[in-house]
């Protein structure tokens, strides 16, 4: 989805990191720095390991339970996990997202999209694209100004 985007000078948040694969790309699309995160000890020694194979060194791996080991603001939040914590971290992602920020939100399984996009709504953010690609779906959306 990000594949082609310019990055330059950008500060990014992989929420639900897994691999690191997404916070690889957003380095070599020019991201200025990378946060990635996760709870699960293993995807943070596996996002670690891949980050050095590929010679990223603008991204920070590290635990955090959704926001809870973060203390800045992103221009860009990618977060892949389920539908029902997705809402959970809309609550307080305004804390954590630039005016004028994306969210690219993804691990959604079809049939729950609506959670997502109804939260999105009621926080005032603008939801700017959506893409089904077989039981899933990303929602992206922007922080109003």
């Amino acid at each position: 989805y990000v594949e082609e985007d310019d990055l330059s000078g950008l500060d990014v948040l992989d929420m639900g990191c897994g691999s690191g694969i997404l916070s690889i790309l957003a380095s070599k699309l020019g991201a200025k720095q990378i946060d990635a995160v996760d709870i699960d000890p293993f995807a943070i020694e596996n996002a670690k390991d891949n980050a050095r194979i590929n010679g990223v060194s603008n991204m920070s791996v590290f635990y955090s339970d959704l926001f809870s080991d973060l203390d800045k603001d992103y221009d860009l939040i990618f977060a892949n996990i389920l539908a029902e914590i997705l809402v959970d971290m809309l609550d307080s992602v305004d804390k954590h997202l630039k005016v004028g920020g994306r969210l690219v939100l993804s691990g959604i399984i079809e049939g729950k999209e609506s959670l997502v996009k109804d939260k999105i709504q009621a926080i005032n953010y603008e939801i700017i694209d959506e893409i089904k690609d077989g039981e899933w779906v990303l929602i992206s959306a922007k922080r109003k100004e």
